[in-house]
């Protein structure tokens, strides 16, 4: 038993266990944008409705999907994210499994990026509601 320990403990402290990294798609560092291998594990009709820039569509549900990944070196950091997390959590833990070394679950998924990118994107004026002064305001008040 004490032999089965040892070896265990070795292993894990020689690093061979690989491990998800879990971190939200809105604090990932630039260095990892950089360096890593971005994929949307959603499906086609996801991607339709938006992405993010320079992600790669590997959709989870294929029957090819690990066929697909196999693409990618096993050393490669690869970064995955779906519609809120669950899925590239799921697809994560599978890439983990298959001996990928640096895998990184990007929480909140595209939902989360979206919202961020939403709310630090600058809001344009209505020109229907310019700003006019307390005259215009009035005018518009009076005559809507």
């Amino acid at each position: 038993m004490k032999k089965i320990f040892l070896f265990a403990a070795l292993l894990f402290s020689a690093g061979l266990f690989a491990q998800v990294n879990n971190i939200s798609i809105t604090e990932v560092p630039e260095t990892l944008w950089e360096e890593g291998v971005l994929i949307d594990v959603r499906t086609p009709g996801e991607w339709e409705e938006g992405v993010v820039p320079g992600a790669t569509l590997i959709n989870f549900y294929d029957e090819d999907f690990v066929e697909k990944v196999s693409r990618f070196s096993k050393d490669k950091k690869l970064l995955l994210y779906c519609r809120s997390g669950r899925r590239s959590a799921d697809a994560s833990a599978l890439l983990d499994s298959l001996g990928y070394k640096e895998v990184y679950n990007l929480e909140g998924g595209y939902v989360r990026w979206e919202a961020a990118r939403q709310k630090e994107a600058p809001k344009e004026k209505d020109p229907q509601k310019a700003d006019e002064g307390f005259w215009g305001s009035f005018m518009a008040w009076l005559f809507d």
